[in-house]
Protein backbone atom coordinates (compact mmCIF):
# COMPACT_ATOMS: atom_id res chain seq x y z
CA UNK A 1 0.00 0.00 0.00
CA UNK A 2 1.47 3.59 -0.99
CA UNK A 3 2.09 5.91 2.13
CA UNK A 4 3.02 9.66 2.14
CA UNK A 5 6.65 10.22 2.48
CA UNK A 6 7.39 10.74 6.49
CA UNK A 7 9.93 13.65 5.99
CA UNK A 8 7.83 15.83 2.90
CA UNK A 9 4.04 14.20 3.68
CA UNK A 10 3.52 13.46 -0.42
CA UNK A 11 2.62 10.56 -2.29
CA UNK A 12 4.61 9.65 -4.87
CA UNK A 13 4.04 10.02 -8.38
CA UNK A 14 2.89 6.52 -10.14
CA UNK A 15 5.41 4.92 -11.75
CA UNK A 16 6.79 5.71 -15.18
CA UNK A 17 5.74 2.39 -16.64
CA UNK A 18 2.05 3.45 -15.43
CA UNK A 19 2.22 6.39 -16.62
CA UNK A 20 3.01 7.79 -20.77
CA UNK A 21 3.93 11.75 -19.90
CA UNK A 22 6.60 12.88 -17.84
CA UNK A 23 7.35 11.39 -14.39
CA UNK A 24 6.83 14.12 -11.80
CA UNK A 25 8.25 13.52 -8.63
CA UNK A 26 8.30 15.11 -5.47
CA UNK A 27 11.72 15.43 -5.73
CA UNK A 28 13.57 15.77 -9.08
CA UNK A 29 16.68 17.22 -9.79
CA UNK A 30 19.71 16.10 -8.66
CA UNK A 31 20.46 15.61 -4.97
CA UNK A 32 23.85 14.01 -3.72
CA UNK A 33 25.44 14.61 -0.55
CA UNK A 34 26.59 12.55 2.59
CA UNK A 35 23.07 12.45 4.08
CA UNK A 36 19.78 11.37 2.40
CA UNK A 37 17.43 14.46 2.19
CA UNK A 38 14.17 12.06 2.73
CA UNK A 39 15.61 9.68 5.79
CA UNK A 40 18.57 11.86 6.90
CA UNK A 41 20.57 8.38 6.75
CA UNK A 42 23.94 8.29 6.63
CA UNK A 43 26.25 7.39 2.96
CA UNK A 44 26.76 3.30 3.50
CA UNK A 45 23.29 2.66 5.93
CA UNK A 46 19.95 1.17 4.51
CA UNK A 47 17.12 4.12 4.06
CA UNK A 48 13.84 3.89 6.04
CA UNK A 49 11.33 1.81 5.49
CA UNK A 50 9.09 4.86 4.65
CA UNK A 51 11.68 6.73 2.83
CA UNK A 52 10.45 8.45 -0.34
CA UNK A 53 13.72 8.11 -2.12
CA UNK A 54 14.66 4.61 -1.25
CA UNK A 55 14.56 2.17 -4.47
CA UNK A 56 13.04 -1.01 -5.09
CA UNK A 57 15.92 -3.23 -5.63
CA UNK A 58 13.52 -5.56 -7.88
CA UNK A 59 12.70 -2.84 -10.51
CA UNK A 60 14.69 -0.10 -9.59
CA UNK A 61 12.05 2.82 -9.18
CA UNK A 62 11.27 4.98 -6.41
CA UNK A 63 10.05 2.28 -3.74
CA UNK A 64 7.18 3.75 -2.59
CA UNK A 65 6.48 4.33 -6.55
CA UNK A 66 6.98 0.11 -7.03
CA UNK A 67 4.24 -1.07 -9.34
CA UNK A 68 4.88 -4.81 -7.51
CA UNK A 69 4.52 -2.97 -4.12
CA UNK A 70 0.99 -4.61 -3.74
CA UNK A 71 1.85 -7.80 -5.20
CA UNK A 72 1.71 -10.59 -2.46
CA UNK A 73 4.88 -12.12 -1.88
CA UNK A 74 6.73 -8.87 -2.97
CA UNK A 75 9.42 -7.80 -1.05
CA UNK A 76 11.68 -4.11 -2.43
CA UNK A 77 14.24 -4.82 -0.27
CA UNK A 78 16.02 -2.04 1.52
CA UNK A 79 18.87 -0.39 -0.90
CA UNK A 80 21.80 1.49 0.61
CA UNK A 81 22.15 5.71 0.15
CA UNK A 82 24.86 6.05 -2.12
CA UNK A 83 24.47 10.10 -1.45
CA UNK A 84 22.64 10.16 -4.90
CA UNK A 85 19.52 8.63 -6.07
CA UNK A 86 19.39 5.15 -7.58
CA UNK A 87 19.36 6.23 -11.60
CA UNK A 88 21.73 9.84 -11.38
CA UNK A 89 24.85 8.33 -11.44
CA UNK A 90 23.89 6.51 -15.27
CA UNK A 91 22.51 9.38 -16.28
CA UNK A 92 25.25 10.84 -16.00
CA UNK A 93 27.70 8.61 -17.28
CA UNK A 94 24.96 8.39 -20.32
CA UNK A 95 24.68 11.87 -20.38
CA UNK A 96 21.12 12.35 -19.86
CA UNK A 97 20.36 15.50 -18.88
CA UNK A 98 16.68 17.81 -18.96
CA UNK A 99 15.77 21.25 -18.08
CA UNK A 100 12.39 22.37 -17.47
CA UNK A 101 10.69 24.57 -19.82
CA UNK A 102 6.83 26.27 -19.64
CA UNK A 103 3.80 24.26 -20.81
CA UNK A 104 2.56 25.26 -23.55
CA UNK A 105 -1.05 24.26 -22.93
CA UNK A 106 -1.20 25.60 -19.54
CA UNK A 107 0.93 26.34 -16.48
CA UNK A 108 3.83 23.93 -15.19
CA UNK A 109 6.63 22.99 -16.84
CA UNK A 110 7.45 20.39 -18.65
CA UNK A 111 11.15 19.14 -19.94
CA UNK A 112 13.00 18.72 -22.73
CA UNK A 113 16.68 16.97 -23.79
CA UNK A 114 19.79 19.25 -23.03
CA UNK A 115 23.97 19.42 -22.82
CA UNK A 116 24.98 18.66 -19.24
CA UNK A 117 26.18 22.50 -19.11
CA UNK A 118 22.83 24.03 -19.83
CA UNK A 119 22.45 26.13 -16.36
CA UNK A 120 19.08 24.73 -15.84
CA UNK A 121 20.28 20.54 -16.35
CA UNK A 122 18.97 18.26 -14.23
CA UNK A 123 19.74 14.57 -14.75
CA UNK A 124 17.33 13.00 -17.24
CA UNK A 125 15.45 10.20 -15.19
CA UNK A 126 12.16 10.38 -17.67
CA UNK A 127 14.46 9.34 -20.27
CA UNK A 128 16.52 6.44 -18.09
CA UNK A 129 12.96 4.88 -17.38
CA UNK A 130 11.94 4.60 -20.92
CA UNK A 131 15.40 3.81 -22.72
CA UNK A 132 16.82 2.10 -19.58
CA UNK A 133 16.41 -1.23 -18.15
CA UNK A 134 16.92 -2.43 -14.53
CA UNK A 135 19.56 -4.99 -13.80
CA UNK A 136 18.99 -5.95 -10.45
CA UNK A 137 22.09 -8.26 -10.35
CA UNK A 138 24.09 -5.66 -10.58
CA UNK A 139 21.86 -3.00 -8.87
CA UNK A 140 22.23 -0.27 -11.57
CA UNK A 141 19.94 0.92 -15.05
CA UNK A 142 21.82 0.03 -17.97
CA UNK A 143 20.73 1.36 -21.75
CA UNK A 144 18.06 -0.72 -24.17
CA UNK A 145 20.75 -0.29 -26.46
CA UNK A 146 23.84 1.30 -27.30
CA UNK A 147 23.12 5.12 -26.07
CA UNK A 148 22.50 7.81 -28.84
CA UNK A 149 25.24 10.23 -27.08
CA UNK A 150 24.38 13.29 -24.79
CA UNK A 151 21.03 14.97 -24.59
CA UNK A 152 21.45 18.25 -26.87
CA UNK A 153 18.85 20.74 -28.04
Amino acid sequence: MRAPCRRHGVMPARSPTHDKGPHPTAHSGTRTGTVCPACLIDTGRKHDESCCLAACLVTGLKRLDCPLLDEPGHDCGRDTWTGQIVGERECRELGWYSRPVPNPTGGGFLYEPCAPDDPHATVDLNRLYQQGLWNPERCRWEPLSEPDGPSTT
